[in-house]
């Protein structure tokens, strides 16, 4: 068994709170949790009226006062 508990990070985003996208194709947009499904969000870009899926595994967010 190669499972290493801290191998793992579980976040979790509660809707409503705003994040700063750091890495990907929508990188320096800021965004708004609609929901969150497992591995992925649902987030709306307001500067872009766009709501968009980003994959956890893949995106790194920041979280914004």
């Amino acid at each position: 068994n190669d499972y290493a508990p801290d191998s793992m990070e579980v976040t979790s985003y509660v809707p409503g709170k705003a994040l700063k996208i750091l890495s990907g194709p929508f990188q320096d947009h800021e965004g708004v949790v609609v929901e969150q499904r497992g591995q992925s969000l649902a987030l709306y870009l307001k500067e872009l009226q766009l709501q968009v899926k980003v994959d956890l595994r893949q995106a790194t967010l920041q979280a914004l006062p």
